[in-house]
């Protein structure tokens, strides 16, 4: 998998992209390349002595708000009719309750990330790859980095991961980059088929979208306001 715009679950806002962060993909093609150091696996610790070398500074991505392959979802005739139904049923702006109008920005926001996954890269896959990448990272605390490819780098460090053919076609187009804060440790950009499709900042995991997520939230937007129209 290779690491490198992007969305956060705050839930699910667009990440834009940083002149900081310009520079710093700028300045990493320029750096050596990260060679593991050859001393005993991390993965031979306890979990307590993993957490002396790695710090749990990562969150639990919110697979409810983030689209990835797979997930569960209604069938398309389904989501569709879900979808007029939630725009025919709008609070109205001047007695609708604050609960009345959490609920209905909740379940748009679940609607549209079910109709966006049936377009979606296995972000979950590509998730738990890179998560192996970055606890080995931490524990190496290389002063370069650079993009590394996860099939790669996970099968040549004799990590434990099994993968069907299309997983292992997918690894072979991603990658991860790690990122070093300025206050210490690194943060993560997860690119896939040429994009970034995840990113961590400060620990927190958002992801972004896509072309064709784009085109598939675009058609749901006109979905909803042709239901309101109608």
């Amino acid at each position: 998998m290779k690491i490198t715009q992007s969305q956060v679950i705050p839930q699910t806002i667009t990440i834009q992209k940083t002149d900081t962060v310009k520079q710093r993909t700028s300045a990493q093609e320029q750096l050596d390349s990260y060679t593991p150091a050859n001393r005993q696996e991390l993965w031979g610790y306890s979990v307590n002595e993993v957490k002396k070398f790695v710090p749990n500074t990562f969150t639990h991505p919110n697979w409810n708000l983030i689209p990835t392959k797979g997930m569960e979802t209604p069938s398309q005739e389904q989501l569709v009719a879900q979808i007029q139904d939630l725009a025919r049923n709008i609070p109205d702006k001047k007695t609708g309750t604050k609960e009345e109008w959490d609920i209905f920005w909740a379940k748009k926001i679940q609607l549209r990330v079910q109709y966006t996954s049936l377009v979606s890269p296995d972000r979950k896959a590509l998730h738990a790859a890179a998560l192996k990448v970055a606890k080995k990272v931490e524990e190496e605390q290389p002063k370069h980095t650079r993009p590394l490819t996860l099939v790669d780098y996970l099968i040549t460090d004799d990590l434990d991961l099994t993968l069907d053919p299309e997983t292992r076609k997918m690894m072979h187009n991603a990658s991860i980059t790690p990122i070093h804060r300025t206050g210490g440790g690194y943060d993560y950009e997860i690119n896939y088929g040429g994009q970034v499709v995840m990113r961590s900042i400060n620990g927190s995991w958002g992801y972004e979208a896509t072309p064709a997520e784009l085109a598939r939230q675009n058609e749901f937007e006109r979905i909803f306001e042709a239901a309101q129209v109608g």
